[in-house]
């Protein structure tokens, strides 16, 4: 990402404790203005297969990314003389195939009139600054999908418990139609009592314990600038791939209606 020009003023505030001129990765920006990244969630930078030619032909092939979460070992009180009942290794894993991974795209014009009201710093800057954010909304919108094709169920406290989740992971996100949230007496946003937060890119109403899945985003992210037309706009555009990786959909719950 590049610098925050240090004079840099706009109409909507500044990264939060963005001081100016500090650099920052791309990848950083996204992890800021995710929310299921700040509930824990990770986001994951897949590597690209690399290229085989073949004579003069290129071969494409899939290199697949795995997400592993380790869950408690099972023990159990056994009387002398008998046998230990072997259990499952506890270790989840969930693949991401980035080759078939879907593609999403944004594209937009900036016109000369408002790249001349600024510095190219603040250009590049706003750009770069709008793309992080969409990156982020969707990556958001990847978990949230994978997360209700699911079908999960209902959140109760009793499923949490039976899940093995510690109370403090677990975080909400509460959809445009606003199920199972009400803000609490202290002024704080929950969704059936879980600490929450808004996303607009569902509907429904999402209780989990986050750090048990992934997005993966491909690491050949294509960036797109170019003089769209005489009058010297500048059409951007931005290609990305993410597919979402959980292990163990039983850590996750809707909100009732």
């Amino acid at each position: 990402m590049p610098a925050v020009p240090s004079d840099y003023k706009a109409d909507y505030p500044r990264t939060v404790n963005q001081p100016g001129n500090e650099k920052r990765t791309l990848g950083a920006a996204l992890l800021e203005h995710s929310k299921v990244a700040k509930f824990g969630a990770h986001i994951v930078e897949a590597q690209s297969a690399p290229a085989i030619i073949d004579g003069d032909m290129p071969i494409l092939y899939s290199r697949n990314q795995d997400f592993r979460i380790i869950r408690p070992a099972q023990f159990a009180i056994i009387a002398d003389g008998d046998n230990v009942v072997a259990s499952t290794y506890p270790v989840l894993s969930a693949t991401a195939e980035m080759f078939d991974a879907p593609s999403a795209a944004v594209m937009f014009t900036v016109s000369r009139a408002d790249s001349k009201q600024i510095t190219e710093d603040h250009l590049e800057y706003e750009i770069m600054d709008s793309i992080a954010r969409g990156l982020a909304r969707e990556a958001d919108r990847v978990l949230t999908a994978a997360v209700l094709a699911t079908t999960p169920a209902n959140f109760t406290l009793a499923l949490a418990a039976a899940a093995g989740v510690n109370f403090k992971g677990l975080r909400g996100l509460v959809g445009t139609n606003g199920t199972a949230a009400e803000i609490r007496h202290d002024g704080v946003l929950v969704a059936e009592g879980i600490e929450a937060e808004l996303t607009d890119v569902m509907t429904d109403t999402i209780v989990g314990a986050w750090e048990n899945s992934a997005v993966f985003i491909s690491d050949d992210i294509h960036l797109i600038m170019k003089r769209a037309n005489v009058d010297g706009s500048i059409e951007v555009s931005l290609f990305v791939n993410m597919v979402a990786a959980i292990p163990d959909d039983s850590l996750f719950w809707t909100g009732a209606a």
